[in-house]
């Protein structure tokens, strides 16, 4: 059984004597006293991908302590790290599992990719001085667009209150930002910026993350080019909602036309 496992995926092909690996041997072997659960952690351990959906999916091993479903970033973080294996036999696990456990999977988004896309595309979040805030008190409105312009030279010093401060307590860089989000939550202190203009190192960034980094399972398995991986997660969804997570990747970070434009012209 292993030495059919160590064949999966390999140029040479099985002789006469010897079986491929599938579903179907790994029952009969099963039978005849293999521990299919060894089988299946040596097919994680060797990376090999299809030997771990034929063992955790159509014969429903699980490896020990592993009959909950992993959360949905874990296996993202997988994906992301090369892990394909793991990624595969955690999925296998969701699709086999009650409830809507395989259609979460495929619909979560990386949070940590989606966030490094958004600080490339300039987004930051901030705290809005108080005058900002009370002239939000009064009306209601805050203007799609805000100038930066830290003072200078100024004594008695500007208090914190007073400026545009990031999150991590930075100064604000000058420059013209659009509002992307405001307030934030119930934080009436914070709101989200992004750069007006978009710069050139911070594009590069962008591309660079929407050539290598897939915002979804499906996205990431094909920019990995692991086609048997993704050709099961697309049997196991919606292939129209599929469709467009390929189409429209990263698209909803943000609401800016160039951005989404430049993207898709990198992917």
């Amino acid at each position: 059984l292993l030495a059919a496992i160590d064949r999966v995926g390999r140029a040479d092909q099985a002789t006469e004597d010897e079986d491929e690996f599938s579903s179907g041997m790994a029952r009969n072997c099963e039978h005849q006293g293999a521990n299919l659960r060894q089988a299946l952690a040596y097919a994680v351990s060797t990376g090999k991908l299809s030997a771990v959906i034929d063992l955790a999916h159509d014969c429903e091993v699980r490896l020990e302590g592993d009959a909950a479903p992993l959360r949905a970033q874990e296996v993202l973080r997988q994906a992301s790290a090369g892990e394909w294996a793991a990624a595969a036999y955690h999925a296998a696990v969701a699709a086999d599992a009650p409830g809507d456990e395989m259609a979460d999977l495929l619909a979560a988004k990386d949070a940590e990719v989606c966030q490094r896309m958004r600080n490339a595309a300039g987004e930051v979040r901030v705290q809005l001085p108080r005058d900002l805030r009370l002239a939000f008190a009064r009306t209601s409105k805050l203007p799609s667009v805000v100038r930066v312009e830290q003072p200078r030279w100024l004594l008695p010093r500007p208090r914190g209150e007073q400026q545009f401060l990031a999150v991590d307590g930075k100064k604000l860089e000058d420059g013209w930002y659009e509002v992307v989000r405001y307030p934030v939550g119930d934080d009436l202190k914070q709101a989200v910026f992004r750069r007006k203009y978009w710069e050139g190192a911070l594009r590069e960034e962008a591309a660079y993350i929407a050539r290598r980094e897939g915002e979804t399972l499906l996205c990431k398995a094909v920019k990995a080019g692991q086609w048997a991986f993704a050709e099961w997660l697309v049997q196991r969804g919606r292939t129209a909602e599929l469709a467009l997570q390929l189409q429209d990747e990263f698209v909803g970070l943000w609401d800016s036309v160039e951005r989404s434009a430049y993207l898709h012209k990198h992917e």
